[in-house]
């Protein structure tokens, strides 16, 4: 009896050290589309925030969709004042026919834990030309590089692939040498410009995709993609590359070299402009929201949603600063960026807590705006809040008229201490224990003798 005493006694003591010290990952599993329009590729997202760890397993075969690439997404979102990782980890499938794809509930394995994800539903629309159209010049097979403009702005998003075009007409077998990866690593290398931020999209699986050119049909097999974002107007040339591929020639597989072709892209200088060293390049558009409708109350604080898409480095897109006045304070909640690596689109969301101080008819407008260079219409522009709020109650002058919620002075909440160490806490508490043990012992020492 006394030696099961102890022994329960031992492993509460280990579940309380060992508890406190768990991770409170916040993990999650879904398709990013339900319904996609060929040759589009259903993406299933596996999102784990709040934790350094980001190790996922196989993802599934699935009847009726062919696995494709698989990528990875580190960001940064500000939340509850408080920088959290998030980790992006995709799965994209390519329906094999138009049609409807039900997919039995999956079990994947995250961080060392299995994660399920419950049966869905897809649907595959077929589009009225399943192949692309490119105009490019390729042979019946060519390596090729092509690039989203032959002219960019600084600062402006040029996408740059590698691939492979192997024709439907061709009888010829081709297949990819196992030293296919290194030869990718070092192509990137030799190509990226110097001068330039980056945002590569890491293909782990070849997957081939019906392309047309010129009347013709071609299987497309994506060996690299980025984004680079030149930093000056230093022009950038992208000179030929050699990929080794495989060549079924008398039965026997022999090793041939194919090139590429060179590319050579003008950089052009921003117009003069106070900002031109700060402002965001691309085409822009702003959305925004605010929760509770047009009319609030003075010292009810309330909620507003800042979203802008389109195409640019959106690490480099935000509002203009936002500074309190004796109409409204303002906190900056959350900010959350999209944007897959490679991808020249994307969006970025602010979400402010703002309080209202006096009552009257205001435009956010003067407060919610966005210079930027639009590299369509080659010209710097403005996006501002078409938003206006209409505040009624007395006006505000002490912080005891302020209702209080979640958000309420926040701006002194001190980040860097803790109302209760949970360590602390825990030890204190196995100290006890520890002690209550050695009592209890001589306790029964002394009752024996």
């Amino acid at each position: 009896m006394k030696r099961h005493f102890f022994q329960i006694l031992f492993a509460l003591l280990c579940l309380i050290q060992t508890g406190y010290c768990q991770n409170n990952a916040d993990i999650s599993i879904q398709f990013k589309n339900k319904t996609v329009e060929l040759p589009a590729d259903f993406e299933l997202v596996v999102e784990i925030s709040n934790d350094k760890q980001y190790e996922v397993g196989d993802f599934p075969d699935i009847k009726g969709l062919k696995k494709g690439n698989r990528t990875i997404k580190h960001s940064q979102i500000r939340k509850n004042n408080k920088n959290v990782s998030v980790h992006q980890i995709s799965q994209f499938y390519t329906a094999e026919l138009p049609g409807k794809i039900s997919v039995p509930a999956i079990n994947i394995e995250v961080n060392g834990k299995i994660q399920r994800l419950e049966s869905v539903v897809l649907e595959a629309v077929a589009a009225p030309n399943l192949a692309p159209e490119k105009d490019i010049e390729i042979e019946e097979v060519d390596f090729v590089l092509e690039c989203s403009e032959s002219e960019v702005y600084v600062g402006q998003g040029l996408k740059v692939s590698l691939g492979l075009y192997l024709s439907d007409n061709t009888t010829t077998e081709w297949q990819f040498p196992p030293d296919i990866g290194s030869q990718v690593e070092v192509l990137y290398k030799k190509i990226k410009p110097d001068g330039c931020l980056e945002s590569r999209m890491m293909i782990s699986n070849i997957v081939g995709k019906k392309v047309q050119v010129k009347d013709k049909l071609y299987t497309y097999y994506g060996l690299m993609e980025a984004v680079f974002y030149p930093l000056n107007p230093k022009g950038i040339r992208f000179g030929g590359q050699l990929l080794n591929m495989q060549k079924k020639v008398g039965g026997k597989w022999s090793t041939m070299v194919l090139k590429s072709n060179d590319k050579k892209i003008v950089v052009k200088t921003l117009p003069d402009h106070p900002l031109k060293e700060k402002v965001p390049v691309g085409i822009l558009r702003l959305s925004e929201q605010v929760k509770g409708g047009k009319n609030q109350n003075t010292g009810n604080s309330f909620e507003y949603t800042l979203r802008i898409d389109g195409e640019a480095n959106f690490k480099t897109v935000s509002p203009d600063e936002v500074i309190n006045n004796q109409n409204f304070d303002y906190y900056l909640n959350q900010s959350r960026i999209n944007q897959a690596s490679g991808n020249l689109t994307g969006n970025r969301i602010f979400t402010y807590k703002v309080l209202p101080k006096t009552s009257g008819e205001f435009e956010l407008g003067n407060t919610f705006r966005l210079i930027y260079f639009d590299v369509f219409r080659e010209k710097y522009d403005t996006l501002i809040s078409k938003k206006s709020i209409s505040v009624s109650g007395s006006t505000i002058t002490t912080g005891t008229e302020v209702k209080k919620d979640i958000y309420w002075e926040i701006e002194k909440l001190k980040t860097d201490s803790q109302l209760f160490n949970f360590k602390k806490m825990a030890k204190y508490l196995a100290n006890f224990l520890v002690a209550a043990m050695i009592l209890v012992f001589l306790y029964i020492l002394k009752k024996k003798n």
